[in-house]
């Protein structure tokens, strides 16, 4: 069976990890998964509590996600509601604290106190901290461990429907949903991440790179063509199945990319809002 593990070692990874650290936070958190919850959903706030971490949930204004401290011996965990408002974001925060204490170097260097106490922001981008990085990669294969995620999607298509699935059975964000299906590597495929203030961020798999799919995209909703799926999102049309789909060119998002030309070739795009964080773009070619 396909699984994320079986990619080539220069697999694209753009701004994330290295495959060998990437596969080890993967298995240390499937490992931590597998302890604490062999079957069923992952509870982060229970494996907390296992390991004798507390944890306040509040509003903490804008300042941050989440954050790991560790004051008088014990470990304590900051969950903001103010920007982790909806249940996969929550489980996500949650879950990147843990990997901060799980992960050695990251618990270490607090007991230490050789660093302060770790302050997480999720959204605007993937994270240039390294750190950070590796956080989220332990929070992702805690909540939707590897093997468990192979076996749910077997053979199915890559697409937004797929991850929807996936969103219901792990109960994580569609994103985080997207990206997994993304990193199988299945097919070629990426995901743009639309922010509430017009940037984006793109994460493609590396069938993408080898297909010309993993150049600059169009940088801005300003630039997103009349009557996408994307931009019909964007303005706040819905569809039964939680997204809109249209078939595209990859002309219409690289510039790079001449409209008419060999390297332009059809793709299936779907989108979907995430308010209130943006909206997100699946991109796949149209015949698979």
């Amino acid at each position: 069976m396909p699984s994320e593990r079986s990619t080539r070692p220069d697999h694209f990874r753009g701004e994330y990890l290295t495959p060998a650290r990437e596969f080890e936070i993967a298995e240390l958190a499937e490992a931590v998964a597998d302890t604490h919850f062999p079957k069923g959903l992952v509870i982060p706030e229970a494996i907390a509590k296992k390991k004798r971490i507390s944890i306040s949930v509040n509003d903490y204004g804008s300042c941050f996600d989440g954050l790991l401290e560790h004051r008088l011996g014990r470990f304590h965990i900051y969950c903001n509601t103010a920007r982790s408002q909806t249940n996969g974001r929550r489980r996500f925060t949650l879950a990147h604290e843990l990997g901060h204490f799980f992960i050695d170097e990251h618990r270490l260097a607090l007991l230490s106190g050789r660093t302060p106490a770790h302050c997480s922001v999720h959204g605007g981008g993937p994270s240039i901290n390294p750190v950070e990085r590796e956080a989220n990669h332990f929070a992702s294969n805690l909540l939707v461990p590897p093997k468990r995620f192979s076996a749910y999607v077997g053979n199915s298509t890559p697409g937004l429907a797929l991850a929807l699935r996936v969103k219901a059975r792990f109960e994580v964000s569609i994103t985080s949903a997207a990206l997994r299906l993304v990193n199988l590597n299945r097919c070629p495929c990426l995901v743009i991440k639309w922010e509430p203030n017009g940037a984006c961020w793109k994460r493609p798999n590396e069938l993408a790179r080898l297909n010309g799919l993993a150049g600059n995209t169009i940088q801005s909703q300003s630039a997103i063509p009349g009557g996408t799926a994307t931009a019909r999102v964007i303005s706040g049309e819905t569809a039964e199945p939680g997204f809109l789909s249209a078939a595209s060119t990859a002309a219409a998002w690289f510039p790079a990319i001449a409209a008419g030309s060999k390297r332009d070739t059809l793709l299936l795009e779907e989108a979907i809002s995430l308010a209130p964080y943006g909206a997100l773009t699946f991109l796949r070619p149209l015949e698979l």
